[in-house]
């Protein structure tokens, strides 16, 4: 067994005691359970599943640590909301349930006319602009400082990130766009403009780049210029696309820097795996030690509320109350984690993982789904990505009812796409994900003793 400093032998399935000063509030039980019905309302079949489950009727005490205790076996644990999430600094952000989302009127259908999901490799470079080859490079590497031992310099491969999808938006073809993209020379402004060539459409799109303001690459792509020329290859066929780039990008002048973005009603999107790339957790403050599903860990979560906690006046009763409990490694939560912690580290998989989440999270965008807001989910929205890295990969419960009809794949056939893609694969994360849907499909075929909350 890997070492580590830390145990991770306690979890937590709730919001961090950082969200309630946050102004985060979970939304109760009932509405949890009303938010995965197409109704809006709470069911009679949901409602059974919730007692089943042995669900609370009210959450712990927060008077003293002992009286903490989480329902037994989380499949879907609630949003971590730590200092500086994204929901920390908007706790209000509004909530988009199965019924909010079959009646978004912006959704687009699929058919049977447009329903593949195209994936786009990085774009060739011309001779004329073989210096770009260098933006994908931090700028650490030049200055040949000890972190360069550990860069990575191949990107994933595009196969492996459509593989993934393929499981991911369960039983939709998803295919790569033989697209023949090309960077060249744009002679009006070549300061500030790159061309990129689309020879299916004989367009050269203009596309703006910048000096990176945190100076960890060279340069930036704009994102919206590059969406520009994922609308122009759009096939007729296509339910969306997404275009992967090895660049960092941003979107306007206010960004330091974007990993990714979708226009979910133009069914285009774009990320950037540059920023995701291990040897870069250093600078951007990622502890890949409580990556997900070590995030979870309830030792980790109150290491970064403390500090926050000790600077507020506070009763002297008053302790740090982390709702917490052992890991049960026959939970889904719990597998993963026993899992994340057995496995060897492997920096190429764990990058890889990350851009498959990051590419899963953007194409849930041209399917209709907001950022989450009700669990730890795929769909939960960042602030950077150190916090990315502590997210799932897997859908929660009321957006994998969504995927289900768009897709039309029900959850076991789901969870058992994404196990399946797991096997062979090796690192931390891949090993969580495929114990957590392993176990998430013990309990849907009825061999597993729990019903999910």
């Amino acid at each position: 067994m890997p070492s580590s400093a830390c145990s991770h032998s306690r979890m937590t399935a709730v919001p961090s005691p950082h969200a309630k000063s946050a102004g985060y509030t979970r939304a109760s039980p009932t509405a949890l359970l009303a938010a995965s019905e197409p109704s809006g309302r709470v069911s009679r079949r949901s409602a059974q599943a919730g007692l089943a489950s042995g669900r609370r009727r009210s959450e712990p005490s927060e008077e003293v640590e002992s009286e903490i205790a989480l329902p037994p076996a989380p499949t879907y644990p609630g949003p971590l909301v730590l200092p500086g999430d994204d929901l920390a600094e908007d706790p209000k952000y509004p909530t988009q349930s199965l019924r909010a989302w079959l009646r978004l009127k912006e959704r687009n259908p699929i058919t049977d006319e447009k329903r593949t999901v195209y994936v786009v490799s990085p774009p060739a470079i011309d001779s004329s602009v073989d210096d770009m080859e260098k933006w994908a490079v931090p700028t650490y590497v030049k200055r040949n400082q000890p972190q360069l031992n550990s860069w990575l310099g191949s990107q994933p491969l595009t196969e492996d990130i459509i593989s993934y999808i393929r499981a991911f938006f369960t039983g939709l073809p998803v295919r790569r766009l033989e697209s023949s993209l090309q960077f060249s020379r744009w002679d009006d402004n070549p300061k500030s403009y790159i061309g990129l060539e689309c020879p299916t459409t004989s367009e050269v799109i203009g596309i703006r780049h910048r000096a990176d303001p945190t100076r960890l690459f060279p340069r930036q792509l704009n994102l919206n210029d590059l969406l520009d020329a994922a609308l122009e290859i759009l096939p007729d066929d296509a339910y969306c696309i997404l275009l992967l780039m090895p660049y960092d990008l941003y979107e306007d002048d206010a960004d330091d820097f974007c990993c990714g973005r979708a226009y979910g009603a133009s069914r285009i999107a774009v990320i950037s795996s540059a920023r995701y790339n291990p040897a870069l957790d250093a600078s951007q403050d990622v502890n890949e030690a409580h990556a997900w599903p070590l995030s979870h860990c309830a030792e980790y979560v109150r290491s970064l509320c403390a500090p926050l906690a000790a600077s507020k006046p506070r009763p002297k009763s008053s302790a740090l109350v982390i709702g917490c409990e052992r890991v049960d490694s026959n939970t889904p939560l719990g597998a993963a984690i026993q899992a994340a912690s057995e496995a060897l580290p492997d920096s190429r998989e764990t990058y890889l993982l990350r851009v498959c989440r990051t590419a899963t999270h953007e194409l849930g965008h041209c399917f209709g789904l907001d950022h989450c807001v009700y669990y730890a989910c795929f769909m939960q929205s960042t602030s950077s990505v150190a916090e990315d890295v502590r997210q799932p990969p897997y859908a929660c419960a009321v957006c994998v009812s969504k995927l289900g009809r768009a897709t039309g794949s029900g959850e076991v056939g789901h969870v058992s796409a994404l196990a399946d893609v797991c096997e062979g694969r090796s690192g931390a994360g891949w090993a969580a994900l495929g114990a957590w849907a392993s176990a998430r499909r013990r309990a849907l075929d009825g061999k597993g003793e729990y019903i999910a909350e």
